[in-house]
């Protein structure tokens, strides 16, 4: 059995980079949605490849990471991101919320 990670919502905005399958250069501006320690969870505008290795940057602070998948919504695209070196805790983001605490007193 697995042990569940912690995951925490969060909110940061966020620059990703990355090269498409054809060679092409991409940067688009994202916010930073989700964070566990072995990954996270972007919002993005255009979708990203899964498969492909990416760049985040967040307060001049770069992680590299690749894309587990990219899934369509009505406002966009939600990235999942895992690290290549696993989370980094030098950064932690602006506004950072443990699920586990809501609706304890």
């Amino acid at each position: 059995m697995q042990t569940p990670h912690l995951r925490l919502f969060c909110s940061e905005l966020v620059t990703i980079r990355w090269q498409e399958p054809w060679g092409a250069n991409r940067e688009q501006a994202g916010v930073l949605e989700e964070l566990w320690p072995t990954g996270a969870g972007v919002s993005v505008d255009i979708p990203v490849p899964a498969g492909a290795d990416i760049r985040l940057t967040a307060r001049n602070r770069e992680y590299q990471g690749s894309v587990r998948n990219c899934e369509g919504w009505a406002s966009g695209y939600s990235v999942g991101v895992e690290w290549r070196d696993g989370y980094t805790p030098f950064f932690v983001p602006r506004h950072l919320m443990d699920p586990a605490r809501i609706g304890r007193g």
